[in-house]
């Protein structure tokens, strides 16, 4: 009779180590999401900021 078992837990190893490497991937574009969201938001912020300077200077 063969013995696979070794080759098995091999597979599973494996398979868990790939798994593991995916969901930190996703977990580091979720993050990096969230901070372009954020940056984007701060950068509309500062032109709305921008604009109204603009428009309360030009009716001086």
């Amino acid at each position: 009779m063969l013995q696979t078992a070794e080759y098995l837990l091999l597979g599973l190893g494996l398979s868990a180590v790939i798994m593991a490497l995916f969901i930190g991937s996703y977990l580091i574009r979720y993050r990096n999401l969230q901070q372009d969201l954020t940056m984007i938001e701060r950068l509309q912020e500062d032109e709305h900021e921008t604009t109204d300077f603009e428009k309360a200077k030009r009716a001086e």
